[in-house]
């Protein structure tokens, strides 16, 4: 019964590696594990603590990263309007990452003819549409307009740089934001969250650009 320790956890090691999905990997591991500690406890010549503490040891780690993955596969339930936003704007985040970010924004609400945004100020809080429309200006003239589910502020945000426009509303218009400095702790702690991220910014800005172009003769946007 001894040796049947020692090889039926080194089958089960054997087996882990052929498995692709990390929690089950480790749910195999941890089996594997507890085998060679069987094997190690029932030596005919006495416990061997030194492989029986290293094993411990690997057994508490996996059983926090099972714990850990279990948590992540958890159903992620959204409400109506953030389901909405999720789906046209951050589908390539997962919902879990979509929830971390989202415990951050705080919503507001802005009335017509009110600044969003103040060309050559400093930019603290990154902003996303969720109802209404505003109208990009510099120098005063208008030059786009945004629609529900348009970020503003993001070029700012991206390079750091002071706003390169105005933006005020046309209409009530209903937003959530984001304080840079929030964004950019989040950076740290979640760097894979902030490339999808930033991806995110990226395809909203290469959007603008596309219909600033294509919008660029409609007489309501020359001077």
């Amino acid at each position: 019964m001894h040796n049947f320790y020692l090889h039926a956890g080194n089958v089960l090691y054997l087996l882990a590696y052929l498995i692709r999905d990390i929690l089950w990997l480790r749910v195999v591991t941890i089996i594997a594990l507890v085998a060679l500690v069987l094997y190690y406890l029932t030596c005919p010549e006495g416990p061997l603590l030194m492989p029986l503490r290293w094993n411990a040891l690997f057994i508490l780690i996996n059983l926090v990263q099972v714990v850990i993955l279990v948590f992540e596969r958890v159903p992620v339930f959204l409400g109506e309007e953030e389901l909405r936003v999720y789906r046209a704007v951050f589908r390539s985040l997962t919902p879990r990452e979509y929830v971390k970010l989202m415990r951050l924004a705080t919503s507001g609400r802005a009335q017509p003819g009110e600044k969003l945004l103040q060309e050559g100020a400093d930019v603290e809080k990154l902003t996303l549409i969720t109802a209404g429309r505003a109208s990009v200006l510099v120098k005063e003239r208008p030059v786009a307009r945004l629609t529900p589910l348009q970020f503003l502020g993001e070029m700012a945000f991206l390079t750091g740089e002071p706003a390169s426009a105005s933006v005020t509303a046309d209409e009530r218009v209903d937003y959530i934001q984001w304080q840079a400095s929030d964004l950019r702790n989040l950076a740290i702690s979640s760097p894979q969250l902030d490339a999808k991220l930033q991806r995110v910014l990226g395809a909203d800005l290469v959007l603008k650009l596309r219909n600033r172009i294509l919008g660029s003769e409609h007489p309501s946007l020359r001077g």
